[in-house]
């Protein structure tokens, strides 16, 4: 499994992203928004907000 966290319009992750999918790699992805960059992810649980 893939973490994959970046920011709104990142281009080279979105071009990461769609090669994964294409080559059907499980993957999880994570946008920043600038405006609340706080996120919290529990690997253990699986949870992230």
């Amino acid at each position: 499994m893939i973490l994959i966290i970046a920011e709104k319009g990142d281009v080279p992750s979105l071009r990461l992203i769609h090669l994964l999918t294409k080559n059907k790699i499980k993957h999880y992805f994570l946008c920043i928004d600038e405006e609340d960059p706080l996120i919290h992810i529990n690997i253990e649980t699986n949870d992230s907000f």
